[in-house]
């Protein structure tokens, strides 16, 4: 069975890492090119329960707040997996850190439910199939998915039928290979797909392009870690983007809890940022612009 696989990109060298904190934390210029300037960390009672199919989170971290994500292990293959990649996806939306120099999330107070399925180096698509069915059963309105594959599966699709029509709304990455192509299950209908953006408001090239992804902030971002020997870690790619957009469309499902993935997708689309590089147009996620028109007022 084909193999679904995480969506983030590894550093290099060790140069990579002298970034400044203060610049690559969640309320820097991520937040400044999303336009949410202090609206991070975004707090509501209304904000709707949030999976994370991913290779689960190390709630002993310190930016974690424990009390905030139920975990759910899959099966007896996803015991075995690190959270590396996991721990940090969720870090960018509920770490509690000050946002610069230390991790902080997109969201306050918002629970969490982590689903561990697979390991940090993929999952079966049996096992994100299942997931999906999982935080449907839940009662999960926003699903997480950063990983994917480049072949459509039957198996898969009907998952994502199912948790669609049941107005859930999943947001997907769009993965790295830098292909005019699509992924799975990013490509499928009224799935949110989500492409990295550099600063500056530079597309990453490495983001597989496709005329309806949305890009989010996804460079060398300042999250959680797993690792045993730091508390942080920079996290970079469409796995990475992809937690931006969800913590946006639970904001935006706070005050619209009726809307499913196609609306949501339609709208977030209309009231993007639009931005032109090398003569191409790409759609950047706006959220204070998502907001109008809203039940925000």
């Amino acid at each position: 069975m084909s193999a679904i696989i995480c969506t983030s990109r590894q550093f290099n060298s060790p140069e990579e890492h002298t970034t400044k904190l203060e610049q690559n934390g969640i309320y820097g210029w991520p937040a400044i090119s999303i336009n949410a300037k202090d609206l991070l960390p975004y707090h509501s009672p209304d904000i709707p329960l949030i999976a994370v199919i991913d290779s689960g989170i190390d709630v002993t971290n310190k930016y974690i707040n424990e009390s905030q994500v139920q975990t759910h292990i899959l099966d007896e293959q996803s015991k075995k997996s690190r959270k590396i990649h996991g721990t940090q996806v969720i870090g960018l939306l509920i770490a509690n850190g000050d946002g610069y120099n230390t991790p902080g999330g997109m969201l306050s107070d918002v629970k969490i439910l982590s689903i561990q399925a697979g390991t940090d180096e993929g999952m079966t698509v049996q096992q994100l199939s299942t997931a999906v069915d999982t935080a449907v059963a839940a009662g999960a309105k926003v699903i997480n998915i950063s990983y994917g594959m480049k072949e459509p599966n039957k198996v898969l699709e009907d998952s994502i039928k199912r948790a669609l029509e049941k107005n859930t709304i999943i947001i997907a990455s769009s993965g790295n290979s830098g292909e005019n192509t699509n992924f799975y299950p990013a490509a499928y209908t009224d799935v949110i797909a989500v492409s990295s953006l550099k600063q500056h408001n530079i597309p990453d090239t490495r983001s597989n392009l496709s005329t309806s992804n949305l890009y989010a902030p996804g460079e060398y971002l300042l999250t959680t870690s797993a690792q045993s020997n730091s508390s942080i870690s920079w996290f970079s790619g469409s796995s990475a983007s992809t937690a931006i957009v969800t913590a946006v469309c639970a904001i935006i499902s706070s005050k619209e809890p009726t809307w499913g993935g196609e609306r949501m997708k339609k709208w977030l689309l209309n009231s993007s940022k639009i931005i032109e590089y090398n003569n191409s147009i790409y759609h950047v996620v706006n959220l204070k612009q998502a907001m109008i028109g809203t039940m925000f007022g």
